[in-house]
């Protein structure tokens, strides 16, 4: 019996079909990311009997979820780092900036970044210069974009909402919104080269003790995001521009 007893962890390695657990996760309220849904399908596939569920909020309160334990990993962006965590780029994401219908500049073409100076704006919380969206805070400081600030939000389908309904232009993650440029519920403005780009982190607690199966994911999710370069999991593909640190 001992003998049996003592082994089980041995094969509980071998044998991933018996490798039971819950992970709690927290995500920003943007994340789209093809290389992480590649990996959970994978990891699911591995481990079957591993069960998920996911909070939804703003990239603070990812954090603070980690902090506490509420959440063993966070997806998120980050400006200031926090010594108890340790933070992994998972993805880069370049962001455009959007009008709807109604617009004046929807459809428009030949569009200058000075054309930009002076319209009614929304955009995330974030963006600011003390923020983890500085890149677009900069940007819009550089060109002189003094318009009215009309909305500010933690969430990106608030932000989508309100430049869809007219309240004015403002900044989203490119491929995350191709599918409503390509409906054309969107309309892409400057700049179309170079545009701003944002680090989204995998943000886990420093020395934390977990389960078996949260120990997994985050070991196994490491290991991933090494093995792959950066321009791999970059979005759009292929789109180039400074990186956050530069803007």
């Amino acid at each position: 019996m001992l003998n049996i007893v003592t082994g089980l962890p041995d094969l509980i390695r071998d044998d991933p079909d018996l490798v039971t657990g819950h992970v709690e996760m927290a995500f920003a309220s943007h994340i789209e990311c093809p290389f992480l849904d590649r990996f959970l399908a994978d990891f699911h596939k591995t481990f079957p009997r591993i069960t998920f569920s996911t909070t939804v909020s703003a990239s603070q309160t990812v954090v603070d979820a980690v902090l506490t334990g509420e959440a063993c990993l966070g997806i998120c962006l980050a400006q200031e780092k926090h010594p108890e965590l340790d933070y992994t780029v998972l993805y880069r994401e370049h962001f455009g900036f959007f009008c709807a219908p109604g617009h004046p500049l929807f459809g428009k073409r030949g569009i200058e970044l000075t054309d930009l100076a002076g319209l009614d704006y929304v955009s995330f919380k974030t963006d600011h210069l003390g923020g983890p969206l500085a890149p677009i805070a900069r940007l819009r400081q550089r060109e002189n974009f003094n318009g009215p600030v009309l909305g500010l939000f933690s969430n990106l389908e608030e932000v989508k909402r309100l430049i869809k309904v007219g309240f004015g232009f403002g900044p989203l993650p490119i491929h995350v919104v191709t599918a409503d440029i390509e409906a054309r519920q969107l309309w892409q403005l400057p700049p179309y080269e170079n545009p701003p780009a944002a680090d989204v982190y995998l943000v886990t607690r420093r020395l934390a003790r977990g389960s078996r199966a949260e120990t997994l994911l985050a070991d196994r999710l490491r290991s991933a995001i090494e093995s792959a370069p950066l321009g791999e999991r970059t979005y759009p593909q292929g789109l180039t521009g400074p990186t956050p640190e530069m803007m």
